[in-house]
C-alpha cells in the first residue's frame, strides 16, 4: 500500500541512493541531461522529464582543488650559522563574489532545468540575503493564427498572473 505521493518520492529517492535504480532527467530516456545512481536526488514529482532507469556505475567526480606550490631557497650560510632552507608556501587565491545574475533565453525543452540548477540551490543551500526572481515571457502565435481572448488557457494564464502579482498583456 502506498501512503501518499511523498512516500513514492522518498522510496524512489532511497532506491537511487541504494543503487537499486538510477534516475535520469531529460526530454527522452535516450537523451538525458543528468543521471543519478547512488546519491541523493531532489526532484519535484510533477516535473516532466524524469525517468527511472537501470542502475549504473557513476563516473568518478574530479574534486576541485586549490593549487599549492612550494618554493625552497637555500642561502649561503655565514660562518657559524646552521644551513636551513627557507620554505615559502603560496596558495592560489580564490575569487570572492557577492552577486550572481543569470539572464537569457531558455528553450522549452530545458525549462525544467531552471528550478533544479538555479532556484533550488539558491533557496536551499546558499544562505542568501536576497533572492529576486523574475520572468519575461513572450508568446507569439503562428503566422496568420490568432488566439481567442476567451480561450480557457488564456483566461487561466491571466488569472494566474493576477494571483501572482504579475503584469499580463494581450495584443
Amino acid at each position: 500500500m502506498i501512503a501518499n505521493r511523498d512516500a513514492v518520492i522518498e522510496g524512489i529517492g532511497q532506491a537511487c541512493r541504494d543503487k537499486i535504480v538510477g534516475i535520469g532527467r531529460g526530454i527522452g530516456m535516450h537523451d538525458l541531461q543528468r543521471k543519478w545512481c547512488g546519491e541523493d536526488v531532489i526532484f519535484d514529482f510533477d516535473e516532466e522529464g524524469l525517468w527511472i532507469i537501470p542502475p549504473f556505475k557513476p563516473e568518478p567526480v574530479v574534486a576541485d582543488t586549490t593549487v599549492t606550490t612550494e618554493t625552497t631557497q637555500v642561502a649561503q650560510p655565514e660562518v657559524g650559522q646552521v644551513d636551513k632552507p627557507d620554505r615559502t608556501t603560496t596558495t592560489t587565491p580564490t575569487t570572492q563574489i557577492s552577486r550572481i545574475t543569470v539572464k537569457g533565453n531558455v528553450s522549452m525543452e530545458n525549462w525544467s532545468e531552471i528550478f533544479r540548477c538555479f532556484i533550488s540551490p539558491a533557496a536551499r543551500d546558499m544562505n542568501l540575503k536576497k533572492l529576486r526572481l523574475g520572468i519575461d515571457f513572450e508568446m507569439d502565435t503562428q503566422d496568420g493564427a490568432l488566439m481567442d481572448e476567451s480561450d480557457p488557457k488564456v483566461k487561466a494564464m491571466e488569472e494566474s498572473a493576477r494571483y501572482l502579482g504579475l503584469d499580463f498583456g494581450k495584443q
